[in-house]
């Protein structure tokens, strides 16, 4: 049995106590960031404001999931930019919470697609105001 320090009420007490005697801190329980609040550790929010708890996002292991959607949308977004746009949107779209190469591969289809369309339409109505036949259509 070893003492530590109570967070709380900084008196010593055993590690293997799971309350405070000296203050009832309870080490199986979490305060609320916002009101200060006892809380189960498990509580995914505060029961007395509303505040939700950050949860840590799991980082599984990447297993390779929708790399060909992700590639495809990213190749697509230089020349047919809705095709590549919207491949890259559902890139993101099934890949959503997950950290993957797949996700940023979505990512950047989608930014990199959405850029050429911009870029695109002002060719298209400078073009058209301005009498230029433009080849891209």
């Amino acid at each position: 049995m070893a003492l530590i320090k109570c967070p709380e009420c900084g008196n010593d007490v055993s590690d293997k106590a799971k309350k405070c005697p000296h203050c009832g801190y309870d080490k199986e329980r979490k305060y609320c960031p916002e009101c200060g609040t006892m809380l189960t550790i498990d509580a995914p929010s505060c029961t007395n404001c509303g505040y939700t708890f950050n949860k840590v996002v799991n980082n599984e292991p990447d297993n390779g999931e929708n790399y060909g959607l992700a590639i495809a949308g990213l190749i697509l977004s230089f020349n047919l930019n809705i095709v590549g746009l919207i491949f890259g949107i559902v890139a993101l779209a099934t890949n959503k919470g997950k950290k993957n190469n797949a996700r940023n591969l979505g990512l950047a289809a989608t930014i990199i697609s959405s850029i050429s369309l911009v870029i695109n339409i002002i060719l298209i109505i400078i073009s058209i105001c301005a009498d230029i036949p433009y080849e891209y259509y």
